[in-house]
């Protein structure tokens, strides 16, 4: 029997975004994403960025290192500039707006939010830090 109205009742999750901070993450794909139901694919929402996890120094409760390799993918709406990172360019997720978890177990991530290129994120931060009075 399929239950419906179940998301409405799932318990809100809680992501500790510092975990981005103890990963260095490294571009492998970028690629349009389409609305779930956009089977013909005709309006792309986003880009989405393909990352894999090359150093994770994040402390997961005694263990480190427990998401090393593994893929990220984050979710850019309303961007379009598909060439804007290269394959193996390091970057950094400046900004998450929204992540689900989802699958039969849930053990898939989706994350909505902002990537840059790891200089230009140095950047954006020496310019706040400067700002601050």
């Amino acid at each position: 029997m399929a239950l419906r109205g179940l998301p409405k009742i799932k318990k809100a999750i809680q992501i500790d975004t510092r975990v981005f901070n103890d990963w260095d993450l490294v571009v492998v794909g970028q690629r349009p994403y389409f609305d779930f139901e956009d089977k013909e694919k005709v309006k792309p929402l986003g880009l989405a960025v393909d990352m894999v996890i090359a150093d994770d120094r994040h402390d997961y409760d005694g263990e480190i290192g427990l998401n090393l390799y593994g893929r990220v993918t984050v979710k850019m709406p309303g961007v379009e500039n598909k060439g804007q990172f290269p394959l193996k360019q390091r970057v950094k997720v400046t900004r998450l707006d929204k992540a689900t978890v989802w699958g039969k177990y849930f053990e898939n991530l989706s994350l909505y939010g902002e990537v840059m290129s790891l200089e230009k994120a140095k950047e954006q931060a020496q310019k706040q830090k400067g700002a601050q009075p």
